[in-house]
Parts: C-alpha cells; sequence; structure tokens
C-alpha cells in the first residue's frame, strides 16, 4: 500500500464528511446561496483546494512518518517473489489458480 493512497482515500473521506456536516450547519445560509455563490465563487474554490491539499499532503506525511510507504514496497517485492516461484510453493500455486479463474 502506498502512502499516496492513503491519503487520496482519508481526504475523500475527510472531504465528505466534511460536506455532509458543513452544509448542515449551513442551512441559514440557503436563501443567499446564489448571491453568495456568484460573489465569492472564486475564493470558495480557492480555499477548498488549499485545503484539501494540505489534508492529503499531512495524511502523506504521516503515512510516510509511521512506514507505510516501505511496508507497501516490501509487501510488492513478497507478492512479486511468490509469483515468479520463490517462496512459499502453496502460496504461488493458489496464486496461479487465482490469476487463472479457478476458484476451489
Amino acid at each position: 500500500m502506498h502512502p499516496w493512497r492513503v491519503s487520496f482515500g482519508l481526504t475523500c473521506m475527510l472531504s465528505a464528511l466534511g460536506v455532509l456536516f458543513g452544509f448542515e450547519r449551513l442551512v441559514y445560509l440557503r436563501p443567499y446561496a446564489s448571491l453568495i455563490w456568484e460573489q465569492y465563487a472564486g475564493l470558495i474554490l480557492a480555499h477548498l483546494v488549499v485545503l484539501v491539499l494540505s489534508v492529503a499532503a499531512g495524511i502523506h506525511y504521516l503515512a510516510r512518518l509511521v512506514g507505510l510507504g516501505d511496508a507497501g514496497r516490501k509487501v510488492e517485492q513478497v507478492e512479486l517473489a511468490v509469483r515468479r516461484g520463490e517462496g512459499d510453493r502453496e502460496l504461488a500455486a493458489a496464486l496461479q489458480r487465482d490469476s487463472e479463474g479457478r476458484w476451489e
């Protein structure tokens, strides 16, 4: 697992939660939504982009800090070795059956 994948997934989840709970608290602005959007659309979008990028960068930094990137690389190396037939023979055979679509 790569840190950017974790970062992307968590950023999407946090953004969805922010929208879900944020709009609920701003319901009193609904009558003025078109006026606010006309005057401040550019600023709102710019701030949202900066917020999403900052959250993604922070999560990516934390994932790298705890070694998630190294763990992902190690798992990939082990998987490639097993697929080449090195290491666990039973696991290599199971992966071969899985790639052929033979599920037993």
